[in-house]
């Protein structure tokens, strides 16, 4: 296993939702101008996750 690939599966970031703008295939926009990008893995729990959020509040 190479160094990068345990790093890579190892880095999580937690995201406060009421900071997203945007999310665009696996990329997800911050209101600071960051970007973040999800795993293919990730990316339908975390869609489900966020139209939650948005649908209750």
């Amino acid at each position: 296993m190479k160094h990068n690939e345990s790093a890579e599966r190892d880095f999580y970031c937690i995201v406060n939702l009421s900071h997203i703008k945007r999310l665009k295939g696996y990329t997800i926009y911050l209101d600071n101008g960051e970007e973040l990008l999800l795993t293919q893995k990730r990316v339908s729990d975390f869609k489900e996750k966020m139209n939650r959020y948005f649908h209750e509040r």
